[in-house]
């Protein structure tokens, strides 16, 4: 049944949208009483709806027409989020393998590499005073519509900031890390876009949350796994040399400043 559901389209078939794509931010929620306006078709949040009243439907009949029960209709709730939750599909990864160019792993290539690196990630840099989810919280919590705009403009960051690695000559030795980087950053990035669906599809907002923590793992692995790599090589960066930032990104996260 999810398949066919899939097909005709009353399920939206992954929680995080192509990459190549221009994201839209939703708009804010129009102030007012009573009920709040119908997801919009297609939307997970609209297949929620219909999922629900269809096993609605059966369960009243099963029982002859007779109302539910309270904890029948949670039952119900957690049978419909179960089965978008099987319908739902997680987009391919941004990049693979043979979108990069891969040369030697000599010092010189790995240092290139790590300052050319660091200067994508600054020319992409953007001005938010906090995380993505700081704003969701405003945005929840506060009824903050603005925080949708800052978290577009750190999706912004995250999907430029993929698109401008990919392009750089990365060295053997570090491919799979700097393509897993890739591939978390531009993952992340479109996670963050589904949390501006609030106000349209909110469901779409939840399964992104989920998958939140292990995106965030992922990019935080691979600036692990490259600053081992680094270290392996015996190749160091001087505080303020070019690629220091990027290599040592780990472990500067990792170590708390001091207090004043």
């Amino acid at each position: 049944m999810h398949r066919a559901a899939v097909a005709a389209g009353l399920i939206v078939p992954k929680a995080i949208a192509d990459i190549t794509t221009t994201p839209s931010i939703a708009p804010g929620v129009s102030p007012g009483y009573g009920l709040p306006p119908a997801a919009a078709e297609g939307t997970l949040t609209d297949a929620f709806a219909k999922q629900f009243f269809t096993f609605y439907l059966d369960a009243k009949a099963a029982k002859g027409g007779a109302a539910l029960s309270e904890s029948e209709l949670q039952a119900i709730q957690q049978q419909t989020l179960d089965a978008l939750k099987s319908a739902v599909m997680i987009a391919p990864n941004f990049k693979s393998v043979r979108d990069l160019e891969v040369i030697g792993s000599d010092t010189d290539a790995l240092k290139s590499y790590a300052a050319a690196a660091e200067a994508v990630l600054m020319a992409n840099k953007n001005s938010a005073t906090k995380g993505e989810i700081g704003y969701l919280k405003d945005a929840l919590e506060k009824g903050d519509a603005s925080a949708y705009e800052h978290i577009a403009s750190i999706a912004k960051a995250y999907r430029e900031s993929a698109a401008g690695l990919t392009q750089l000559p990365v060295p053997a030795v570090i491919a799979g890390d700097a393509l897993a980087l890739i591939n978390a950053l531009a993952r992340i990035s479109e996670i963050n876009m589904d949390f501006t669906k609030v106000p349209t599809d909110p469901l779409a907002a939840i399964f992104a949350l989920g998958q939140y923590p292990e995106a965030v793992a992922a990019l935080g692995t691979a600036f692990e796994n490259i600053h081992t790599a680094y270290g392996s090589a015996d190749i160091r960066f001087a505080a303020g040399e070019p690629g220091a930032s990027f290599v040592n990104l780990i472990t500067e996260v990792k170590v708390p400043t001091s207090q004043p």
